[in-house]
């Protein structure tokens, strides 16, 4: 903002950047582990996700996922104080960055053979995660007298907490109680409930099946699941209970290494260029012209 003295300006700046950043550490991190083959699907993948769009507008996602790329990467490294430190800005950035928290202990044991006698200073760093929603809790406690306030405005989007799958199950019933199939209320409901669907079942075979993850890199689903789960605690209490949870599942990016593994296969490989980039443009011109996107 000080550089473009522009509010849009600065954040399609940092969003930009950004996602070039991500793209670039999650085909390392995949390369890595998996092999360039897979690494580039993977980028691919994403990149024409129906909704990736949003990692170029002016919004969080970009920021977040490059972050929480990182503290993988250096995770997957070792590194645990920047894989902390990583984390922290993640946290800073969106709450839901808390989830990092669950295969940063993970990874950390199983890096340790999980044997408590193998665990050295450095395990205290986790704690530190905590570090990013207390900075953001004290700037709102300076801004606005409520150290919780970015809790509190949940009320005015009507967000409650609930169990996972309760949004979804909501979802269904509001395309069912639709007064047409082709009425606003059903499709805004589909184009919320098929990417949750989607990403959902990518997340069980990061479990199950022939594409789940080995157990050297099991930290890859409990942080696809951790994050999938935690983003559907807080649904819209209005008719669109998904509203935005498919943007923020953008950031499940073990989903998209599983679906790079299927895209092995050619005829699904074409498929889903065809077909997710067929929705990510009629999505794109949808929002660059001003009409409801989730």
């Amino acid at each position: 903002m000080y550089v473009t003295h522009d509010f849009l300006t600065a954040g399609l700046l940092v969003s930009n950047l950004s996602g070039l950043g991500l793209l670039i550490v999650l085909y390392r991190l995949v390369q890595e582990d998996f092999d360039a083959e897979r690494a580039s699907r993977t980028v691919l993948y994403l990149s024409v996700f129906p909704l990736a769009f949003f990692l170029a507008a002016a919004y969080s996602e970009s920021l977040f996922l490059l972050l929480v790329l990182l503290s993988f990467y250096h995770m997957r490294h070792g590194n645990w104080w920047l894989a902390v430190l990583f984390a922290c800005l993640s946290v800073l950035t969106r709450a839901t960055g808390i989830c990092l928290l669950i295969p940063f202990c993970y990874e950390y044991a199983r890096q340790h053979d999980f044997n408590p006698r193998n665990i050295r200073l450095d395990s205290i760093s986790v704690y530190s995660i905590f570090a990013g929603l207390g900075i953001y809790a004290l700037y709102c406690y300076l801004r606005f007298q409520d150290p919780l306030a970015f809790s509190h405005a949940e009320i005015l989007w009507n967000r409650k907490l609930t169990l996972p799958g309760y949004a979804i199950l909501r979802s269904i019933k509001a395309i069912i109680i639709s007064p047409a199939p082709l009425s606003f209320q059903s499709l805004r409901n589909i184009l919320d409930l098929l990417p949750v669907l989607f990403l959902g079942t990518l997340v069980v075979l990061c479990f199950f099946g022939p594409w789940k993850f080995p157990r050297a890199l099991s930290v890859y689903a409990i942080f696809g699941a951790a994050f999938f789960l935690f983003a559907q605690l807080f649904p819209f209490g209005g008719l669109y209970p998904l509203e935005s949870i498919p943007r923020y599942l953008l950031s499940v990016f073990p989903a998209f290494i599983v679906l790079a593994g299927i895209g092995k296969n050619r005829t699904i490989d074409a498929g889903y260029l065809l077909i997710s980039g067929s929705l990510l443009f009629i999505l794109l011109a949808q929002f660059l012209t001003g009409h409801w996107i989730t």
